[in-house]
């Protein structure tokens, strides 16, 4: 059996298919590099295969990593809220 790629949700993250009597959604993160195909068997193996979750220290390392924000980008980002909240509390 057969089904066919219908669309995607509102939200974009999930993949909608079609069969003879079935509708069936499917988490856009299951599929390798996170594009749809176009048709899917039953028996295709066109899913990626489940990611294992993090370890705390691989966590941990993948947060040191990432670059953190230095305080010139810190006080434009409270000064834009800053900004949000005044226009809201003027509405």
């Amino acid at each position: 059996m057969y089904l066919e790629l219908k669309g995607l949700t509102k939200n974009g993250n999930a993949a909608i298919y079609t069969g003879a009597a079935a509708q069936v959604r499917i988490s856009v993160k299951a599929f390798p590099g996170g594009v749809p195909c176009d048709h899917i068997g039953i028996s295709d193996g066109c899913l990626a295969e489940a990611k294992a979750p993090l370890t705390k220290e691989e966590r941990k390392a993948a947060n040191a990593a990432k670059p953190k924000p230095t305080l010139t980008e810190r006080v434009q980002k409270e000064e834009a809220r800053l900004a949000r909240m005044k226009a809201k509390l003027n509405q």
